[in-house]
């Protein structure tokens, strides 16, 4: 057991420094998902490995804000706060012209809401991204970008459905964040930068888990890049990377010394993810990347959302207890709320995971191809009902999981037709 203990330990540092080039390049954006297929199950998420790495996560947490409490953490923090000023002196000009770039390369794009994988055939849309693009400009004008960003937001909520866009909460922390700084506002007393850093948290947690529901989306990721695992077993890395996330999520929204720490290490892991996935992945992650360096010039008087310091046993004790319990609380939070929305907003939903020959010969025998496990095709075009409504979706081969240029069209109920390229 001991043994084991250590080995998982190294395996986890190890996707820690690896994961820079994938945990953070998102999954949506690059490779085949279906959000109405089931999760993975949930007893195959929580395992020995995964306790392990929280535990870690938590060790790590402790030691951060033990530090942060001592005279090295208060030094550390004056030379952070001297390397940042400019940062903290010009956050906003950082903000608006962060989104600024990214609104003007969507509409250089065309056909996209907010994000990379949302597409619309309205035209209009991109034109309605760059004049938010420049309300930005203006102080005066910054509220109507802020009304902006909202309504794109409803938009592809609209279009895609209220799960698809829990996965960017991000956008409605910049519109409060431009509504705030263009009345001048605070929010409950809660100024607009920890507005945003909460909704950066979230955004991140919610990856995670993400990341722990379809660890499938990324396996052809993993298969075009192995080197990304460093030989771990790509279930483990998926598990790992995901909490690392988790982790530095959780981690911003603490003292002024552990969430820089942790913005510092997050805009790393984002800026080197732009190298081996390109632009796609400068434009999207655009928006993250400018809040993250905001949040690591943020100062010293930056509100804790927790708040732990630890200076001696007794406060040892209770900050680790506080720290163990809060961090558990906001993971199964999160696990909780995904899965439990994933079941009540995609109920009755029957996934057809089915390999079929390319060269069935008729129907019937297409329709037993269904429980032939063959190579020969690695993916399927499945036709399934959903509340009374027909619906193309992409199910994936468990072995390859990789879209190939020959595809078939089965009826759950039995029948199959030759799909269109």
């Amino acid at each position: 057991m001991r043994h084991r203990s250590r080995c998982c330990l190294v395996m986890a540092a190890g996707v820690a420094t690896s994961s820079a080039s994938h945990a953070h390049a998102h999954v949506k954006w690059f490779s085949p998902y279906d959000l109405s297929g089931p999760p993975q199950q949930i007893e195959r998420v929580f395992d020995y490995n995964f306790d392990l790495l929280c535990a870690l996560s938590i060790l790590l947490l402790v030691l951060g804000c033990a530090i942060e409490s001592r005279a090295p953490g208060r030094a550390l923090l004056r030379g952070i706060n001297a390397l940042t000023r400019s940062i903290e002196t010009n956050s906003d000009t950082l903000i608006r012209g962060g989104c600024g770039f990214f609104l003007v390369a969507l509409w250089t794009l065309g056909n996209i809401i907010l994000t990379p994988e949302l597409k619309t055939d309205q035209a209009w849309i991109s034109w309605f991204q760059l004049a938010i693009a420049a309300c930005l400009l203006w102080q005066a004008t910054l509220v109507y970008a802020a009304i902006g960003l909202f309504t794109l937001y409803a938009i592809g909520m609209h279009d895609y459905g209220i799960f698809h866009l829990l996965d960017y909460p991000i956008f409605i922390g910049l519109a409060l964040y431009l509504f705030m700084s263009g009345t001048q506002k605070t929010l409950f007393k809660i100024r607009a930068i920890d507005v945003l850093r909460v909704s950066v948290a979230i955004t991140l947690m919610w990856a995670s888990v993400e990341k722990w529901a379809y660890p499938q989306w990324s396996y052809p990721i993993i298969a075009d890049n192995p080197k990304l695992t460093m030989g771990f077993p790509r279930e483990f890395y998926m598990q790992a990377a995901g909490l690392v996330e988790f982790a530095l999520s959780f981690a911003i929204i603490l003292g002024p010394l552990v969430r820089r720490a942790a913005a510092a290490m997050l805009l790393g892991i984002f800026v080197s993810a732009i190298g081996p996935f390109g632009k796609i992945d400068a434009i999207g992650h655009a928006p993250i990347i400018a809040v993250l360096a905001v949040i690591l010039g943020d100062g010293a008087s930056g509100r804790a959302l927790l708040s732990v310091e630890i200076k001696s046993i007794w406060s040892f004790c209770r900050g680790t207890a506080l720290l163990t319990c809060s961090f558990g609380a906001f993971l199964a939070t999160f696990i909780a709320a995904y899965y439990l929305l994933h079941t009540e907003l995609y109920p009755n939903i029957e996934i057809s995971l089915c390999v079929c020959t390319a060269h069935a010969p008729d129907k019937q025998s297409a329709g037993a191809s269904r429980i032939k496990q063959s190579h020969e095709l690695t993916a399927c075009r499945v036709l399934r009902e959903t509340s009374g409504e027909r619906a193309h979706f992409v199910a994936t081969s468990p072995a390859e999981l990789r879209p190939q240029p020959t595809l078939c069209e089965i009826d759950p109920k039995g029948g199959t037709d030759a799909a269109p390229d």
